[in-house]
């Protein structure tokens, strides 16, 4: 199913290399350690992208995260349009670090969950997104699992992600692919990539707030893709 996809260059810093890094003063020592191996692999990265400081997204995946009883869906930090290999070992550090910010713990304890600040993070080339989707594989309000539902919204992904806009629901049937309901929202906001580093979040053009993300044919081929029919 994989060669269907084409994926975005990156690497990863495994989450062994962080295990002894939780004090604020070792985190000086991180930056050291991680310096050079950063400056490798990102220059790796230079060359499987062919450009010159290429754009990445810097992103967490702990280990306790998405299992049955809790997501942290939006607890960790995410730094996109990062360039420069400095500011992707700042990121990588920061994104660590929010593994031991207040939320994370609040929204452990909530959760009765023993606490494991147990982090790897994933650095990928960015897309430049004119519009992105998330996608559930089973109904995650109704549990269905004969449907799956298609959030969208204009630029980024990230206004769907952190919840900064209600964004367009498409629920298809996962036997057949046909489109069950269509429910397109007034998006009011979007992100987009700075002109350096960083994103900003911008109001949605009026002539494109109530047209639909996506049409029924990129809705149907993307689910092609996914399912294998």
């Amino acid at each position: 199913m994989i060669e269907k996809y084409t994926i975005p260059p990156g690497f990863s810093v495994a989450s062994s290399f962080f295990k002894g890094f939780d004090r604020p003063a070792d985190f000086v020592r991180m930056k050291y350690e991680l310096s050079p191996i950063i400056a490798d692999a990102y220059q790796r990265l230079e060359e499987k992208c062919q450009l010159k400081e290429p754009s990445v997204a810097v992103r967490s995946s702990a280990i306790d995260e998405d299992n049955p009883n809790a997501s942290f869906a939006g607890q960790f930090k995410t730094y996109l349009n990062v360039k420069g290999c400095n500011n992707v070992i700042q990121a990588i550090i920061h994104c660590y670090q929010s593994a031991f910010s207040e939320r994370v713990s609040t929204y452990r304890s909530h959760k009765e969950m023993i606490s494991d600040n147990a982090m790897s993070v994933f650095v990928q080339q960015l897309v430049a997104a004119d519009m992105s989707s998330v996608v559930f594989s089973k109904n995650p309000v109704t549990g269905d699992a004969n449907e799956i539902i298609i959030n969208a919204n204009w630029g980024l992904g990230e206004s769907i992600v952190n919840g900064k806009v209600t964004p367009d629901t498409y629920v298809i049937n996962k036997h057949d692919l046909s489109i069950k309901q269509k429910l397109i929202s007034k998006k009011s906001t979007m992100c987009i990539l700075c002109s350096e580093n960083g994103i900003s979040d911008v109001d949605i053009p009026k002539v494109m707030a109530d047209t639909p993300v996506l049409t029924d044919q990129q809705m149907i081929h993307f689910e092609r893709c996914n399912t294998g029919k």
